[in-house]
């Protein structure tokens, strides 16, 4: 990932490093490759294109946050899109003065903005939220699907797609974040922020669990550069 450290990246998944231009863009145009490598060649190049933009928002989106890499899972499990993904950013705490970074961590602790958290031999602040996202989602598959109608795609591979994003009530956004002081950068720290679209008719949140377990294991892997 970006050289400011490195994580061990979990099976089906792919990493974005988003500190280069033509870096990210060949890295987007590869895994477009992926994504569609089983698609039937008349259908591909009109699947290419809102795939191959949604990458590139979702990209830009992550550099307006100041991100510097993005995890993405590309693999399907049990025939589904992973809905979820990891953004690394570097936050600088102005604030934080002479304090050094276990200050910082103890004093947000002491606010209730998390809990204190070893990776490796440092400490860190771990936080969990979630939030209703059934009226964005609505939105957002209704523009996707006026986008790829608007490609003219076929309607076999493209309703799959869909498929597995359909809203429902219900629909919960639950996001994890850990935030790590960055060795011999006073006021600088790395949040990793592991955001998940939890389904309505997954009341026992299995999949939000699951997939907060595997990113706890990936920070578990943190070393720096």
């Amino acid at each position: 990932m970006s050289r400011l450290y490195s994580v061990t990246v979990p099976p089906g998944w792919v990493r974005l490093e988003l500190d280069g231009d033509d870096r990210a863009e060949k890295q987007v145009r590869a895994l477009v490759d992926h994504l569609t490598a089983s698609v039937p060649r008349d259908s591909a190049p009109a699947l290419r294109r809102p795939i191959e933009n949604q990458l590139r928002d979702l990209v830009a989106d992550a550099r307006a946050r100041g991100a510097v890499d993005l995890l993405v899972p590309v693999d399907r499990v049990a025939g589904l899109t992973l809905p979820a993904s990891v953004m690394a950013t570097v936050v600088t705490v102005p604030e934080a003065g002479a304090a050094s970074h276990e200050d910082v961590l103890v004093a947000m602790v002491a606010r209730g903005s998390g809990e204190p958290v070893a990776v490796g031999d440092a400490v860190a602040v771990r936080s969990l939220t979630r939030r209703d996202v059934t009226a964005q989602l609505e939105a957002e598959v209704t523009a996707a699907e006026r986008a790829l109608q608007a490609a003219g795609a076929p309607a076999g591979p493209l309703a799959g797609t869909l498929d597995d994003v359909e809203p429902a009530e219900g629909a919960t956004s639950r996001h994890v974040r850990y935030l790590l002081g960055i060795p011999g950068r006073p006021a600088e720290f790395l949040a990793l922020t592991l955001a998940v679209l939890e389904p309505a008719d997954d009341p026992e949140a299995e999949l939000g669990d699951a997939l907060t377990e595997l990113f706890d294991a990936v920070v578990s892997t943190l070393r720096w550069s």
